[in-house]
């Protein structure tokens, strides 16, 4: 059967790169999270060969498959974490793109957040599966960018209110970080960075 499974430290150094290449949340995180403390698993199929699994490589994993495990696991987290939220950083747009500066031209995102130029995905345990599943389709793998997403056990509430980040939202988020998620695979999966407890952990067990 399917399963998330370790992927030792190659799993944990590929986190580690991608953050090291993110958006603000992602050098706050680097900062106040020990990653070698952790552990870093991938949903993967029955009788995938995974150790033969780069993260930074293209696989046969079926990425639909992987969409539907994370996706079970950020609506499960919200049902145990009622107070907490899914950030996405997306490394290529910027708030001051033109189709967000005209609306003429295409009406802004409602999913948008903004820190500076910054744009930010952000799901709290209110969002419906399919608003949820389309926040994580935003954890895409660039290759040669950074970002991720976050999984975050308590959220400021004037974060539902408005679409403008505080500084002091970055750091309170990154000070309550229980997952990092990154696109892996060549797009074709997912990697959760966990600590070794916590709800995450009991979520994402290795079997």
């Amino acid at each position: 059967m399917s399963a998330w499974v370790d992927l030792g430290q190659r799993g944990v150094d590929y986190v580690r790169a991608r953050l090291d290449g993110g958006l603000a949340l992602s050098k706050a995180a680097v900062d106040l999270t020990d990653l070698d403390a952790g552990t870093a698993v991938a949903w993967f199929p029955e009788n995938f060969l995974v150790e033969d699994a780069d993260p930074a490589q293209s696989t046969q994993l079926a990425r639909s498959s992987s969409l539907v495990a994370m996706t079970e696991l950020v609506c499960t987290f919200f049902n145990h974490v009622p107070s907490g939220s899914l950030w996405v950083e997306e490394p290529l747009p910027r708030k001051s793109d033109s189709f967000r500066m005209n609306p003429d031209v295409l009406d802004p995102p409602q999913d948008a957040w903004f820190f500076g130029e910054e744009v930010f995905s952000l799901a709290f345990d209110d969002f419906d599966d399919n608003a949820i599943r389309q926040a994580i389709q935003e954890i895409y793998d660039y290759p040669g960018w950074g970002g991720a997403g976050f999984l975050v056990n308590d959220t400021s509430p004037e974060l539902r209110e408005t679409s403008e980040i505080p500084t002091t939202a970055i750091s309170e988020a990154a000070a309550g970080i229980e997952a990092v998620v990154c696109g892996a695979f060549d797009g074709d999966g997912y990697l959760v960075w966990r600590p070794e407890s916590g709800i995450v952990a009991t979520l994402a067990a290795r079997p």
